[in-house]
């Protein structure tokens, strides 16, 4: 008798290699097979069928190995810090501004798409520079494309900062504000100092 998920079994070998499906202890039961456990994922090899588990090790893995790649591109783009600067200073005015969901999530997708544009740009550069040390043509044209892409993503933004940052109903409404609290202003200009040390201060490796 074979087994209830033989036949999903070989259709993953025979179209996916090495892709990850759940797996379930069962037992039967009164001809019905119930389960008894959490799904375990696991691997099937595609050349001899062999089952593999994927260790939760290896799953957090991936997670500190993404936080790795966005501090070595913090340490290595300067134009990332820069736009990381911007962004917080655009989260900050932002509750000005914003006054629906919408408009929210149209800043928040902003500073994402600006800030994963320019660490592909970072790790583009860093991947051009250990392949091709010295000048070559093709190599600089992949990192003027690479930054057309991220000016393209910075020149939208700022036309998505001047469609929310400038009604005058609200700009009005934040000068108010910030001549009836002056702890705000002063405290964006003094952040400023942080920001500057932030964008200059720390050295590429």
């Amino acid at each position: 008798e074979s087994h209830p998920f033989s036949a999903f079994k070989k259709q993953a070998i025979a179209y996916w290699d090495n892709y990850s499906i759940p797996h379930f202890s069962m037992q039967r039961e009164k001809d019905k097979f119930l389960l008894i456990s959490k799904p375990i994922w696991f691997t099937i090899n595609k050349d001899n069928g062999e089952r593999r588990r994927v260790s939760l090790r290896g799953f957090f893995k991936g997670f500190q190995n993404a936080f790795s790649g966005i501090i070595q591109s913090v340490k290595l783009g300067r134009n990332v810090r820069i736009q990381m600067v911007a962004g917080v200073y655009a989260l900050l005015i932002s509750p000005f501004f914003v006054k629906s969901r919408a408009e929210a999530g149209a800043v928040l997708l902003t500073v994402a798409m600006v800030l994963s544009a320019e660490i592909f740009n970072t790790a583009l550069e860093r991947l051009c520079d250990i392949t091709e040390p010295s000048f070559n043509r093709l190599i600089k044209s992949a990192k003027d494309i690479a930054a057309g892409a991220v000016l393209v993503c910075a020149v939208f933004s700022v036309l998505v900062a001047a469609v929310l940052f400038t009604r005058p109903v609200y700009f009005h409404s934040f000068l108010q504000f910030c001549g009836a609290h002056l702890w705000y202003p002063i405290g964006l200009v003094l952040l400023m100092i942080p920001g500057i040390w932030f964008i200059v201060g720390i050295k590429r490796r």
